[in-house]
């Protein structure tokens, strides 16, 4: 299998403020790998180091020690121009663009390789159109951002990083703002995209019950607790579950 993130001897954590400045290490060394084609869920309780250690991966917040590795590329030898063309990122922020259409958010996506003129040719205009496609949004296209549900921001979303076309996409609690079914349908379409275009996704929630039953592997994180990598079939025969999270899970 061809390994697309590869974390090593992998610290997160932050310099804390105040008089005497301290590291603040949130987990042991991680030794963590996410292969081609793979769907990855990252889950914990709060507190976990969920959120620093997609910010870490993303190159918003440095490592403290240890390698990570995008395509077999050390993020550290990246510029900010080489990485966009490897990871694009969905986070949970609310985006309130009052006067993009959808095809315009989703062009966004193309940044990375257009000319300085911010002229898009033919083929970027493909591009989009068949990401639309794909997040099944095509008939968007020339709806104001704004005037969507939340599913179908998400879905747009979705849209802009493929468009990205980058290898490995990182989602950021994509299920937040949805309900029961939105959510349910969201994370359908991430497996199909998997599936269908071999990109690679991970992607963090707290929804428990639902990722277990689409994701290929689950990552857990707990306070103090290294993080662990398994299927979710054996994260529950194992209890590794009933021990990351200090509750009984009914499977």
């Amino acid at each position: 299998m061809t390994e697309m993130l590869k974390l090593h001897q992998l610290e997160i954590g932050y310099k804390a403020q105040g008089k005497h400045k301290e590291v603040v290490v949130l987990t042991p060394p991680i030794e963590a790998v996410v292969n081609k084609g793979e769907m990855v869920a990252l889950s914990g309780p709060n507190g976990a180091g969920k959120s620093t250690l997609f910010r870490t991966i993303a190159g918003m917040q440095p490592a403290l020690n240890g390698r990570i590795e995008i395509a077999g590329k050390a993020l550290k030898s990246l510029n900010l121009h080489q990485l966009s063309k490897l990871l694009s990122i969905v986070f949970t922020d609310r985006i309130s663009e009052a006067y993009l259409t959808v095809f315009d958010l989703v062009a966004t996506g193309r940044y990375p390789y257009i000319n300085q003129w911010m002229k898009m040719n033919q083929a970027d205009k493909r591009i989009i159109t068949e990401s639309m496609e794909m997040a099944g949004i095509e008939h968007f296209a020339s709806r104001l951002f704004r005037s969507l549900s939340d599913g179908e921001k998400q879905k747009v979303l979705i849209a802009k990083a493929l468009a990205q076309d980058t290898p490995l996409i990182l989602f950021d609690e994509p299920a937040a703002f949805l309900d029961y079914p939105s959510k349910l349908n969201l994370l359908k379409l991430l497996k199909k995209l998997c599936a269908d275009t071999q990109k690679t996704i991970l992607l963090s929630s707290h929804d428990l019950d639902m990722i277990l039953k689409h994701v290929d592997t689950l990552w857990l994180m707990a306070p103090n607790l290294p993080l662990i990598s398994g299927t979710p079939k054996q994260m529950i025969e194992n209890k590794t579950i009933d021990r990351y999270f200090g509750l009984a899970y009914e499977g």
